[in-house]
């Protein structure tokens, strides 16, 4: 990873997410990009001073390659997965607060064009930064979304402590198989979930650069949302990563939408575009 985009509204709140945009970048060598999307007509040198001076303020941005861009658009939703494709950004970091009107465009249905119609996972910054991420929960289904999260993940917190989920349900209903590539199954036994995390395990750890590779891994036989939930506030997680689904019926996976809508902490989902 070379590049993150953080996608921001400049509002009261707009620190935490420029926050931990620039430990990220400084921690691993990033190049930042600063993105304010101008939905009605603002003063663009006016924005772009507020960036500037909101950098001036902060240590972490000693030294650092930060590019600031200002573009007009009446479709965020769009203009930051296409500004984020153009950069070649493999990361869109965004504040979970701010105006109202900033919230409505960035949350709900915005984020749910933004997953399915872009290729790059989206950090959404909930808390202020008191450091680095230090443990990171997974919600792994071995689809490919939840693996590029995960991989994501490790890519920007690499001295972190991954703690893995896996949960399931005796339900015995598959989806349509058309889905299974990009949902997973809903229900593995107990032979396929072992050999499906091995070789989940045995992948990354092969694929991470940042050293040793700090993972524990556990299956939990419950509801993936309540899981996630009850098992960051129990062991104290900074960092919770899954990934989003789409389907027929849902523009978002439940459990990606459930998330979303009121975090625990700072959530990181990948979309299931490739």
């Amino acid at each position: 990873m070379k590049k993150i985009l953080l996608a921001t509204d400049l509002g009261a709140n707009s620190d935490r997410a420029l926050e931990r945009s620039l430990k990220i970048a400084k921690e691993n060598g990033f190049n930042l990009h600063i993105l304010h999307v101008v939905i009605d007509d603002e003063n663009t040198k006016k924005n772009t001073d507020k960036v500037k001076s909101y950098l001036k303020d902060y240590k972490d941005a000693d030294g650092l390659n930060v590019v600031i861009d200002i573009v007009k658009s009446d479709k965020p939703y769009t203009t930051i997965p296409e500004f984020a494709s153009k950069i070649k950004a493999e990361l869109i970091i965004m504040g979970l607060h701010g105006h109202a009107k900033f919230r409505d465009l960035f949350l709900g249905t915005t984020v749910e064009r933004v997953l399915i119609n872009s290729s790059t996972p989206i950090l959404m910054v909930k808390d202020k930064p008191v450091g680095s991420y230090n443990k990171i929960l997974c919600g792994i289904d071995f689809a490919p979304a939840s693996k590029r999260a995960f991989r994501t993940a490790t890519h920007i917190a690499p001295k972190a402590s991954f703690e893995i989920i896996h949960t399931y349900q005796n339900i015995p209903v598959y989806p349509n198989p058309q889905f299974i590539n990009t949902m997973g199954k809903y229900t593995l036994n107990e032979e396929e979930r072992e050999k499906a995390m091995a070789a989940f395990i045995k992948e990354e750890t092969k694929c991470f650069k940042g050293g040793s590779l700090k993972l524990n891994y556990e299956f939990l036989k419950t509801d993936p949302y309540y899981a996630l939930i009850q098992e960051s506030e129990k062991r104290e997680i900074d960092l919770i990563c899954v990934g989003a689904y789409a389907d027929p019926s849902e523009k978002i996976g439940a459990v990606a939408n459930s998330l979303m809508s009121d975090p625990p902490c700072d959530l990181l989902v990948s979309g299931a575009k490739e």
